[in-house]
């Protein structure tokens, strides 16, 4: 979707880190292409696995990454 080749498990460390809240803890996943971005936020419950995902323009992602994050806290199941 954003341009990128496969990624190697090598490059996991870096893309990836964890969000830790309210007893959740939820995986978050940061992929920049050369005009755009990516960040994925992955929230298991149940079995399921639930996906929050904002993709557009680098500069405009990366000053909206901390709204996603903080919608994210606001889940509950």
């Amino acid at each position: 979707q954003i341009g990128l080749g496969p990624v190697g498990e090598e490059d996991l460390g870096r893309l990836t880190g964890s969000l830790d809240f309210n007893g959740i803890t939820g995986t978050v996943v940061d992929f920049a292409g050369e005009q755009l971005r990516m960040v994925v936020v992955i929230l298991p419950h149940g079995g399921d696995s639930w996906f929050f995902k904002l993709t557009g323009p680098g500069p405009v992602v990366a000053a909206e990454k901390v709204n996603l994050i903080q919608f994210v806290k606001s889940v509950r199941f």
